[in-house]
């Protein structure tokens, strides 16, 4: 058999060409030669078919916009910690059920995570503040 790409000679059977790469054509029981397209490139524009997910590429971005927004506020960081997690939950599920690639679903994921990581040193930052400020307080009575 010949490549019809690079014109190299392969052994019949050979799926692959070991020289280019290209897909070469394999026979089906009848004798007639029958294209691979697994190998072939996509045309220009195509896009895969949208799968329907439980989870809205939408509410992951409101959610990390959320997140970020309430992890730097003073006494409610805790809730952008939640919406944090959340968010990434919710990413992770719209990717795990077959979810095409989203800029939504992305920037909520990195919005909702800066926010979690946001909120958890805000909380540490108040809790240290606190002590401290009773502790100086007590020095004072």
């Amino acid at each position: 058999m010949i490549c019809q790409k690079c014109g190299t000679n392969v052994a019949d059977g050979t799926v692959i060409c070991p020289t280019c790469g290209n897909a070469l054509p394999t026979q089906n029981p009848y004798g007639q030669p029958q294209q691979n397209t697994y190998a072939q490139p996509q045309p220009y524009g195509y896009q895969q078919a949208p799968v329907m997910t439980s989870v809205s590429p939408t509410s992951v971005l409101v959610m990390g916009i959320i997140a970020i927004a309430l992890a730097w506020e003073p006494f409610v960081s805790i809730a952008g910690i939640v919406l944090g997690a959340i968010a990434m939950s919710k990413a992770n599920r719209y990717y795990a059920e077959g979810g095409l690639q989203s800029g939504q679903v992305k920037t909520g994921k990195i919005l909702g995570t800066i926010g979690m990581i946001g909120g958890i040193v805000m909380t540490v930052i108040y809790l240290i503040a606190l002590i401290v400020g009773i502790g100086v307080g007590s020095l004072f009575i």
